[in-house]
């Protein structure tokens, strides 16, 4: 570019000042509006959050699948402890 970026923002704000903004002329001076450089314009995401509150519904369906089977765990485990004991009376 033939000139830097601020200094280009000095005079389109001259312009602006002195009310020469939208016409130039060599004599006067000014800004045409076609000189304005135009920014990419950003697109908002949503923010991510926290990994707890991402993932709660699997966690969820998680637990309630182990609890249906912790009945059966329990039983067995039961049944092998008592398995594990000596029986009563002379061997």
């Amino acid at each position: 570019p033939l000139v830097s970026r601020r200094m280009a923002a000095d005079l389109r704000k001259l312009a602006l000042r002195n009310g020469t903004y939208g016409s130039f002329s060599a004599s006067k001076g000014g800004w045409d509006p076609a000189w304005d450089s135009f920014k990419k314009p950003v697109i908002r995401r949503p923010h991510k959050g926290h990994k707890r509150d991402r993932t709660r519904q699997e966690r969820f369906e998680k637990i309630q699948a182990k609890l249906a089977e912790q009945e059966e765990k329990i039983a067995a485990y039961r049944k092998g402890i008592a398995n594990e004991k000596p029986k009563p009376g002379i061997v």
